[in-house]
């Protein structure tokens, strides 16, 4: 960075006895792929190496700013470092954590064009004993945000302290909106960014939420304060007081003061169970004595509560000793959790880690086959894992149970482990986010038939004439039925739900079959697909799993390339190219003047120039035409080398939804033109 050149960013890191995990912290900071940055690290009267290892940073960075201090506190530390900032944004980052190399750069490039205020990002727990990431799903609550891409503190209708995590370094500050709102950190041992933090959230009128995921906050730190809590339990409470004050100095109180009662008891709560002993029985005390009453917690109507089983469990504590009242509050919650389960007088059964309980009746009213289903005992039995249902596994059962509730959650944890992002159906934004979201709460009568590779055909047909599909020989429910004796020679076998190359076979000469090993296989593929199995696609919930045998179509090889046109709202946008279907695969994306688009989505580009198909235009007419009912649909074609144009199916949740887009940006571009029909499911 020139040494007249102002940062962009300022990044400050309070430090202390971190000597262990420092250095990876640095690195991660040194190696952003943002370059005009200064690093402010303040050490707060380490006793180990870190300074030692700040100043070596410092003189291989000019970058690097090192601040000794006495030991006093994060909170100070954070403040001594600010005095010295002056990038246009800051961002505050503690030194045992880590960071992906293009965080500062995006959040700050996404910053500047809305012109925010505050920048929340997404992270992850990082367990430094075992080595796994852990999600972090209470950082950012989409359901309590507005919908809105850019919106203000005020703008959250309820429970702000809630809908963010009461830390600092998942977010970006604009440093003139800190300055201008005089917001600082609490000078206290531990919990000393909470006022600052819902401070600047209360204040700000607009904030923003990045979808991916940037910062990984490391757990089970030998030397984190997290672990000494006992020594300073009463910085919560402080901090609340802070919190209220800061609020109440701004004129926003009055706007928030419902919230914060709510988030006080939380967060009261949540103290009281993180310390054991002596400390929990005097803070115990202080909380039934003075605190819950300091804090405005009581004298309030139950419907005042946002969550009841807080609110019991305060009850609970005022009456009961400190070491009853979380297993009593724990045993009525459940016991309301589960009483929606027993209308009708039905009898139930609590089984161990098991969500998916149903009465056995009304499991049976939704299935094609009631007389299949068996409980533990009778029909009066709450429906658990282990019941069985003739033909399917346990995942299938779970998929026909779960509600849109619970398989959203399932969802958003898939999503989650294949995109490295959270899934936001609240307000998605992303193509993956929308085509996920399209699964769980869209549907359209043509889809069962559009997705079955046996109907499609027929399907298309009706829709724009006959011609356009590989001719069907047959379509069989079981595999013993196939006549291979009435088949010709040459034939492809394919899965009538299932598109991938483990359920394609394409037979050049049925004299050399090894029928005992095929029929193996081909009854693999009739094994029931359900909407779990299709990642929550529920248009496959209203098909069965068949074989279909069709037409051997010569030069549908590893040369065959494949076009595939992004259909958004019955308006074609794009399309990709793969070749080398079988080995080698590539894709290449176009929009619709054959330009090469500068993205990729799980496969390279090819190393070689493609050229444009000869039924170009055709395909982009047929693709219209099909496109028209739907809000998204891939529609595939072949052209052989004669010219001859096929069409290969119809997609609607390509990928299912997870496949990443390189650079990621496109995955937000092509979700601006995905826009979302209202939910009809």
């Amino acid at each position: 960075m020139e040494s007249n050149k102002l940062p962009k960013v300022s990044v400050i890191i309070p430090v202390y006895n971190a000597q262990g995990y420092l250095r990876e912290c640095l690195d991660s900071i040194i190696n952003q792929t943002l370059r005009d940055i200064e690093i402010i690290c303040v050490d707060d009267g380490s006793t180990d190496a870190s300074l030692s290892i700040l100043r070596e940073y410092q003189k291989c960075d000019d970058r690097v700013f090192v601040i000794a201090q006495a030991h006093y506190d994060a909170g100070t530390a954070r403040n001594n470092g600010f005095a010295y900032a002056s990038g246009k944004y800051v961002v505050f980052l503690d030194a045992d954590d880590f960071f992906e190399p293009q965080m500062l750069e995006m959040a700050y490039k996404r910053a500047l064009d809305q012109n925010a205020e505050i920048v929340v990002f997404q992270s992850d727990a990082y367990d430094s004993k075992t080595g796994l990431y852990k999600e972090l799903s209470f950082t950012i609550r989409n359901k309590l945000l507005p919908k809105e891409i850019i919106f203000a503190g005020t703008d959250i209708k309820r429970d702000i302290f809630t809908a963010f995590a009461g830390w600092a370094w998942d977010k970006l500050f604009l440093r003139e909106f800190i300055i201008d709102k005089d917001i600082r950190f609490q000078e206290q041992r531990t919990t000393n960014d909470l006022s600052f933090t819902y401070t600047a959230l209360a204040c700000a009128k607009r904030i923003i939420i990045l979808e991916e995921l940037f910062a990984h906050h490391r757990i089970n730190v030998t030397s984190s304060l997290e672990k000494t809590r006992s020594q300073s339990y009463s910085c919560f409470y402080y901090a609340l007081l802070a919190l209220r004050e800061g609020l109440i100095t701004r004129d926003l109180f009055n706007r928030f003061e419902q919230d914060f009662i709510n988030y006080s008891l939380y967060f009261c709560l949540e103290n009281l169970y993180a310390v054991n002993g002596a400390t929990r029985k005097e803070l115990y005390g202080r909380l039934k004595s003075e605190w819950f009453k300091n804090l405005n917690i009581t004298d309030h109507p139950v419907t005042y509560y946002y969550h009841l089983g807080e609110y019991l469990h305060y009850k609970l504590v005022l009456k009961i000793s400190h070491n009853r009242a979380g297993k009593y509050a724990f045993g009525v919650a459940k016991g309301l959790k589960y009483a929606k389960y027993c209308s009708g007088g039905y009898k139930y059964s609590y089984i161990h880690n098991d969500a998916h309980r149903r009465n056995i009746r009304e499991v049976k009213a939704t299935l094609p086959e009631p007389q299949n289903v068996k409980a533990n005992n009778s029909d009066d039995v709450m429906f658990t894992k282990k019941a069985t249902y003739t033909g399917y596994n346990i995942d299938n059962l779970n998929s026909m149970l779960l509600s849109k509730t619970e398989r959203a959650n399932e969802l958003k944890q898939v999503f989650y482990n294949h995109c490295h992002y959270y899934l936001n159906l609240d307000n998605p934004r992303t193509f993956n986010q929308k085509i996920n979201w399209l699964k769980l709460y869209w549907y359209h009568e043509d889809l069962p038939r559009a997705v079955d590779k046996a109907e499609f055909k027929d399907y298309i047909k009706e829709k724009i004439g006959d011609g356009y599909t590989v001719p069907l020989y047959g379509v069989w429910e079981k595999e013993s039925d196939i006549d291979f004796d009435k088949l010709p020679k040459k034939f492809v076998l394919k899965s009538t739900i299932q598109s991938d190359g483990k359920h394609i076979i394409r037979v050049e000469n049925k004299e050399t079959l090894d029928y005992d090993r095929l029929l193996t296989v081909l009854s693999s593929w009739l094994i029931p697909r359900n909407s779990l199995k299709c990642s929550y696609c529920g248009a496959y919930n209203k098909i069965n799993p068949r074989i279909l045998a069709e037409e051997y179509i010569e030069g549908f090889d590893d040369d065959l390339m494949d076009y595939k046109f992004f259909c958004f709202n019955g308006k074609v946008e794009l399309l990709y190219v793969a070749t080398g279907r079988f080995k080698n695969m590539s894709f290449n994306f176009y929009d619709l003047d054959w330009n090469l688009l500068p993205f990729t989505r799980v496969y390279p580009n090819s190393p070689h120039p493609l050229k444009k198909p000869q039924s170009f235009e055709s395909m982009i007419e047929i693709a219209s035409e099909l496109s028209k009912p739907f809000p998204f649909v891939r529609v595939d074609f072949y052209e052989t080398k004669e010219g001859k144009l096929y069409i290969g199916e119809l997609t609607f949740y390509p990928g299912g939804g997870y496949e990443t887009f390189d650079p990621v940006e496109w995955d937000y571009k092509l979700g601006d033109m995905l826009r979302l029909p209202k939910a009809n499911v």
